[in-house]
């Protein structure tokens, strides 16, 4: 029996035992090898905080407003609240004499005060529940790959959708965020983890008349944005563009279908909304404009060509010291220095993202088809859902001055996503004797092993250590 076969034969089993390896290394990497969680302090344990003011009914950080803080001549300048921020305020939002928690509360309302509640008072480690939200993410992409696989790619090889999500796994950035047990990585990972889960269930609902879908469509990506409100315009649209599916299909399940889909997401976004306006008198301010941080970071389209070329084109170099990468600083004169983190340009970091460039030669590498073959259609509603947040959240975070590496993971899964749908794509369309076939395997290959690689590189040069 071929190694194939066994595969084909035992795939739900070898599928479990991959993504259970997986999440075994995800494990290793989060309790830094001990296989133990350590407590979060300082800014690690705001959510917790949060969590127990909610308990109480209170949605303010529990803290006291330093008298001399509120004394400044301007509290939000970042070198005149240098000491308050050193002493434990650090990215807190003061307005009218109270402090407030930016950062969105899905975390908080999902994981830590069930927790809180069901455990009296149990403070999570932000190690583990980062290690929770990814482990989610990579579940539900693995769902995604199988279903696509499943229904469009059934000529694909068991063994190069195993490749393929091991890919995901470790160059999406999961082992980067993992890593640290900061909230700025949880409040990301819960965003990916809602995000990938929305963009599975959708997919699903676009070929299966399932209310069931939709509502957990929409629920799930009203969490998102509960996350990461920044990423509101790219829900939007998905929630739009489904609805002109649903339109077009026009049968008598449209109203319900309708309502499931807009409901949910509706609801979470006027949750969201309420939040923020009995905190800031405001329902699109989340604290940002109010923050206690070190420096403030300028949203504009002159920043969106350097950005461009720091997510895109800033080099990775290879050197002979562990773990053998170097990350490179770069960034335009009228950039702070402390806004740009080291960074990966995701063409030389993430070299797969690469390979849906073969779209543009679709025809020509079709045409040399010469014997029959089954025709392979392609997913046109399934890419479109995944490519409305995937690269609507790229083109949002261009805008801000502020980069840092831990935000390629606000897309990177979703890329990846596109990117096997385009491998798998061609892999099925053409026959096994077409050199081209042969030769996207081996560019596929290849890019995803450098593109593991270096995601597990990554992980070890964390602000540039």
């Amino acid at each position: 029996m071929s190694f194939e076969i066994y595969l084909k034969e035992n795939y739900k089993k070898s599928t479990t035992i991959l993504v259970f390896l997986i999440l075994v290394i995800y494990f290793f990497i989060a309790t830094h090898g001990t296989l133990k969680f350590g407590q979060a302090v300082y800014a690690y344990s705001y959510y917790n905080v949060l969590a127990s003011g909610f308990a109480q009914g209170k949605i303010e950080m529990p803290y006291p407003v330093p008298k001399g803080l509120l004394a400044l001549k301007n509290p939000y300048d970042p070198i005149d609240n240098f000491p308050f921020r050193n002493s434990g305020y650090q990215d807190l939002s003061l307005y009218k004499n109270k402090l407030y928690l930016y950062f969105g509360p899905t975390p908080v309302v999902v994981l830590y005060l069930p927790l809180f509640y069901f455990f009296s008072g149990y403070n999570l480690p932000a190690g583990l529940a980062n290690f929770i939200f990814m482990s989610g993410t990579l579940i539900f992409a693995v769902l995604l790959i199988s279903y696509l696989r499943k229904i469009y790619f059934k000529n694909v090889p068991v063994w190069l959708e195993f490749f393929v999500i091991l890919v995901l796994a470790f160059a999406n950035m999961a082992p980067f965020l993992i890593y640290i047990p900061a909230i700025y990585q949880i409040a990301i990972a819960c965003d990916c983890f809602f995000l990938t889960g929305a963009v599975y269930f959708l997919c699903r609902a676009a070929n299966k008349e399932s209310l069931n879908y939709l509502f957990l469509g929409s629920l799930f990506l009203g969490l998102s944005v509960g996350a990461r409100f920044y990423f509101l315009s790219s829900a939007i649209i998905l929630i739009a563009f489904f609805c002109a599916v649903v339109l077009r299909q026009k049968n008598r399940f449209t109203f319900l279908k309708l309502l499931s889909l807009i409901g949910p997401f509706l609801f979470c976004l006027m949750m969201l909304m309420f939040y923020n306006y009995i905190r800031f008198e405001n329902i699109f301010e989340t604290g940002n404009h109010y923050q206690l941080t070190g420096f403030l970071s300028r949203a504009g389209i002159e920043n969106i060509i350097p950005n461009l070329y720091t997510y895109l084109l800033n080099p990775v170099t290879v050197n002979c010291q562990f773990p053998y990468l170097s990350l490179h600083q770069w960034h335009p004169r009228t950039y702070i220095r402390e806004a740009v983190e080291k960074f990966a340009g995701l063409f030389y970091g993430v070299p797969f993202i690469l390979i849906s460039s073969l779209l543009f030669f679709k025809n020509d590498i079709l045409n040399t088809q010469t014997q029959n073959h089954e025709k392979t259609p392609f997913p046109f509603t399934e890419f479109i859902i995944i490519s409305i947040p995937a690269f609507i959240n790229f083109v949002s975070l261009l805008a801000y001055q502020y980069v840092n590496m831990r935000y390629l993971a606000d897309f990177l899964t979703l890329w990846l996503l596109l990117n096997i749908i385009v491998l798998f794509y061609f892999d099925s369309s053409l026959s096994n004797g077409n050199r081209f076939k042969t030769y996207i395997r081996f560019s596929g290959i290849l890019s995803g092993l450098l593109s593991i690689i270096f995601g597990i590189g990554f992980m070890f040069r964390i602000y540039g250590n």
